[in-house]
């Protein structure tokens, strides 16, 4: 083992204990900590040249003052309709960041995999597009709303669009898997036809589902 390996391995060492004692709970506090241990195994692992290439400052304190801010910048905006910021798994953050080495020094978070969903999904929508087959304008065929009906985790979400949006999306539902179908209504809300549902998870902010409608 080279020295600099050794001596990273042992900062590391050193950043789990401070980790432990971190209030997660708190996004200024893991931002700090995050940034310590990140700029301190950056700055023994990675050469002058290798530091200039990723723009990282000429100096660790600047390094830690930049990545905490950067960090808190994009926490603040964590907490919306799809995602909230989770303290158990920002803890699991730093606990992996402090176990990297110089082989992760070039990665972002130092490749702690937990660090990623730090800002944790709690739903996403649905992107529903309808086409009819042959193709017919909805006037043709006398339609005029398409509503949306997603079903899963013991709830179901309605959504209603016009028909001749042809595209439509969703409110926000929780992540989870959901059937997914639509149904189609003429200006008398006299329900015509439902497609086959088709089941979807929602992964994303938005999860594209296409149907097609065959007209007889």
């Amino acid at each position: 083992m080279n020295t600099k390996l050794f001596l990273a391995i042992g900062l590391a060492a050193c950043a789990g204990n401070d980790a432990a004692g971190v209030d997660t709970t708190s996004t200024a506090e893991f931002c700090g900590a995050s940034a310590a241990t990140g700029c301190t195994t950056m700055y023994m692992c990675l050469t002058d040249a290798e530091r200039m290439q990723r723009h990282l400052p000429p100096t660790e304190p600047e390094c830690e003052r930049s990545l905490k801010a950067s960090c808190e910048t994009t926490l603040d905006a964590c907490p919306s309709a799809t995602h909230v910021y989770a303290p158990a798994t920002a803890q699991t953050c730093l606990d992996q960041m402090s176990t990297a080495t110089c082989s992760d020094a070039g990665q972002a978070w130092l490749d702690a995999k937990a660090c990623n969903d730090v800002c944790e999904r709690t739903g996403g929508s649905f992107g529903v597009s309808w086409r009819f087959d042959p193709a017919y304008a909805c006037s043709d065929i006398q339609i005029a709303a398409v509503r949306v009906v997603s079903s899963g985790g013991g709830q179901t979400f309605v959504d209603d669009f016009r028909c001749d949006a042809l595209t439509g999306v969703t409110d926000v539902v929780p992540v989870g898997d959901y059937n997914v179908h639509i149904e189609l209504y003429d200006a008398n809300n006299v329900k015509k036809w439902s497609s086959p549902a088709t089941m979807h998870t929602i992964d994303d902010d938005v999860v594209e589902v296409a149907i097609v409608v065959p007209v007889q």
